[in-house]
């Protein structure tokens, strides 16, 4: 994962999720390399106990995430 990150400056996330029984929405470009990896993590279908940022400090299981769509912005060459 780590040859990954350094290549990905940036994503673009579109998660919509479910709480409390209530669909939700998050779309955000997110520059933090833990939160990219833990996105690029769900990417790859490992979402058991895995826990992903959706704004204002909070975090949803990747279980209850109902679609995805992960668009990355590639880090400029040195």
């Amino acid at each position: 994962m780590a040859t990954v990150t350094s290549m990905v400056s940036a994503l673009n996330v579109t998660v919509v999720y479910r709480v409390a029984g209530e669909v939700k929405t998050f779309s955000e470009t997110v520059v933090s390399p833990i939160v990219i990896e833990r996105y690029l993590q769900l990417e790859c279908g490992d979402a058991i106990g895995l826990f992903v940022p959706v704004g204002k400090g909070q975090q949803v299981n990747a279980l209850n995430i109902e679609w995805f769509e992960i668009e990355r912005i590639t880090a400029p060459k040195e």
